[in-house]
């Protein structure tokens, strides 16, 4: 073979902006964009996509190394960054989010990706930009490279990006204002990874996920202290793709031959510790000692007879060996004494959220309200969050009960049913923290496949508009059994994307996604509002008008949240405006004094 590598008719590499994502079809004309100029905050980073055309089957890769295809004189593509900070590169795989429809979501490394012919591959490059860098501008290369087998590789294009860095730097740690409740669910994990449930290898991994919910902002520690609360989110009923979706009790609970609970805390503790490493546990959710899921058809109804919740506790009776469950008022709340101990003797009483899901919900017993008054007397001292609409929340059933952490759903909350109820909500909750949420619903705002990434995006400039403090969502790594294959998930209504923004991979890591850092970006976009409105003279002016870039609809009630047709009635899906609203701000604050 000779060592002459030749470059073939309609090959193409060009630049694309941070908010792209490859959908099926598409081609060369994906690839004219040579050059870019793009703007970073210091202790930021700097984001952007390249797509590559090739017309015969290849394979792409992005480390520096040898690398051969296993198909006989197939073309080897190989993509770097050369400059002067250094960039991860990404190659973005497509997922199917209707039914012959793909997009690009998953965020790849240290993997070769097969190409076909004239089929377009996306690449996502993330620069770091450091707290310190000075300010000024930054150059870098991309380049493409290309060999066959044993030749030598060939350069066959370079891509130039220059990175202006502002002299503003973004809060960092704790400092960051944006409150973001992304639930952590770690049996889906010890599951994926194929490693026993908070096993000192499922620890390892948890702190790969850590690592990531960090760099995200994600402020709240998931706890569970009851077995299968959400009933698996009901994944026996689903039949095309069987998903193991239980949780599990963080706590060992065990009955000795005498008859005497024990109960062991070690996980709770061990993994609140990891998060507090990584700035993940400012607050503490516990979770799933109310509003309990039930279905009574297929078992899950409740166990204890006397107690007004179907809490599930499963326990290993050491007289048999038989795992069983606790089936008495007594038995529960011995248990919920020894986790208020607990939670005082560890010092973390003070941070801990008691969590009330969806209590409001017709399928949930009635009888939560009964058990909600007894865990409260069990664990005085807990703080109270409630996710129900503004009438059930000044309804004569919660008239009269403390709000700390507020996380309507949005629809419900700006349903104009519930309008002449904000004012008496806002007085409730004066002094708590707010934060919206969604889930499989409404359709928009939202961060399913099916969304523009600047939808996505707009969750951090949206929570600013509408003056709350955060965002909480149900998912972080909420799989279904293959979800690099596919996230679909009939039951009970997913979406695609609804269940994650990271994915599992082989060897023990987290993978990113292009919604994870279209999240992260917006959460950015947030944080300079609140430096604006901090320190600059007339800063609520400034944050008003750089809404108004991208915000079309000010009142969210006039929004109807199912029309996915309508959402440039109500939002801006031009990249243009989200730079101009982001250049706003920094020129706004770079004429600002410093705090």
């Amino acid at each position: 073979m000779s060592n002459t590598f030749y470059v073939p008719e309609g090959a193409a590499f060009g630049l694309q902006g941070e908010s792209f994502r490859l959908a099926s079809g598409g081609g060369a004309e994906l690839c004219s964009q040579k050059r870019f100029n793009i703007s970073a905050c210091r202790g930021s980073f700097a984001a952007f996509s390249a797509v590559i055309l090739w017309p015969d089957y290849a394979r792409l890769h992005t480390q520096a190394r040898a690398a051969v295809s296993p198909v006989h004189e197939e073309t080897v593509l190989r993509v770097d960054v050369k400059g002067e900070l250094p960039a991860t590169v990404y190659t973005a795989d497509m997922m199917e989010f209707q039914a012959d429809a793909k997009v690009a979501d998953p965020l790849l490394t240290g993997q070769m990706m097969p190409m076909r012919p004239y089929s377009p591959v996306q690449l996502f490059f993330d620069v770091p930009v450091p707290v310190d860098q000075p300010k000024g501008d930054i150059s870098l290369q991309v380049r493409l490279f290309a060999h066959i087998g044993c030749m030598d590789e060939v350069l066959v294009e370079t891509l130039h990006v220059t990175i202006r860095v502002s002299a503003v730097a973004l809060p960092q740690g704790a400092d960051r204002q944006f409150f973001l409740n992304l639930w952590q669910h770690p049996a889906n994990i010890a599951r994926q990874h194929e490693v026993d449930l908070f096993s000192d290898a499922h620890f390892v991994i948890l702190e790969e996920y850590a690592r990531w919910m960090s760099r995200l902002g994600i402020k709240a520690c998931t706890v569970m202290l009851s077995d299968f609360p959400w009933a698996g989110q009901r994944c026996y009923r689903e039949t095309r793709n069987v998903s193991d979706l239980f949780e599990y009790n963080y706590v060992k609970i065990r009955k000795d031959p005498q008859g005497e609970f024990h109960f062991d805390f070690s996980n709770v503790l061990r993994y609140v510790r990891l998060m507090e490493r990584y700035g993940c546990a400012e607050q503490i959710m516990l979770t799933v000692l109310m509003g309990i899921w039930m279905d009574v058809e297929k078992g899950f109804g409740r166990l204890a007879p006397d107690w007004q919740e179907p809490i599930r506790l499963a326990y290993v009776d050491e007289a048999d060996g038989c795992v069983r469950y606790m089936r008495t008022a007594a038995d529960i709340e011995e248990y919920l004494r020894a986790v208020h101990h607990f939670l005082v003797e560890s010092d973390l009483l003070n941070r801990c959220v008691l969590m009330s899901d969806e209590v409001d919900r017709g399928e949930i017993d009635t009888g939560w309200q009964t058990a909600r008054e007894r865990v409260l007397q069990l664990l005085p001292g807990l703080r109270l969050e409630w996710d129900v609409p503004p009438p059930v929340l000044l309804s004569d059933s919660f008239r009269d009960t403390p709000v700390d952490v507020y996380t309507p759903g949005l629809p419900e909350y700006f349903d104009k049913d519930s309008l002449r109820y904000h004012a008496d909500v806002a007085r409730k909750i004066e002094g708590a923290l707010v934060l919206w949420s969604v889930c499989c619903w409404p359709p928009i705002p939202n961060s399913f496949l099916m969304s523009p990434l600047l939808e996505v995006r707009l969750h951090g400039p949206l929570t600013e508009h509408i003056g709350m403090d955060g965002f909480l969502r149900w998912n972080f790594t909420v799989w279904p059994s293959r979800p690099r294959e596919s996230l679909s998930f009939a039951l009970p209504g997913w979406p695609q994307g609804d269940t994650c923004f990271v994915y599992p991979g082989r060897g023990g890591q987290c993978f990113p996604s292009l919604r994870y850092f279209a999240l992260l970006r917006g959460m950015e976009d947030f944080e300079l509002m609140r430096m604006v409105r901090r320190r600059c003279k007339d800063g609520e002016g400034i944050v008003r008008r750089a809404l108004a870039l991208v915000i079309r609809e000010n009142d969210l009630s006039h929004w109807d949240m199912t029309r996915l047709n309508l959402r440039e009635q109500y939002y801006s899906l031009d990249d243009a405006d989200y730079d101009a609203m982001r250049r706003m701000l920094i020129d706004a604050l770079e004429g600002c004094p410093d705090d």
